[in-house]
């Protein structure tokens, strides 16, 4: 994604790997993660959105500000 410049979606039940991918880009000069905003290029937090299913339904859909600081009980056990 951060290398080739495309979109991509990523499917996981780890909260931590959907937040180091929202969070952080690969740098080819450092051959690392670096945070984003830190590398250099445009900050791209704002661009990934999370979704999250429930019963066979999309019960959250939105960015990851929103998700953090909601109040919606199933979600916050989700994010302990």
């Amino acid at each position: 994604r951060d290398v080739k410049g495309v979109t991509s979606v990523v499917v996981t039940h780890r909260i931590q790997n959907a937040y180091e991918l929202a969070n952080f880009v690969f740098s080819p000069e450092k051959r690392t993660l670096v945070p984003i905003g830190t590398n250099g290029g445009p900050s791209r937090i704002a661009a990934t959105r999370f979704l999250l299913l429930r019963d066979g339904g999309v019960y959250f859909q939105g960015k990851q500000e929103e998700l953090s600081h909601t109040g919606d009980p199933y979600l916050r056990k989700f994010l302990m």
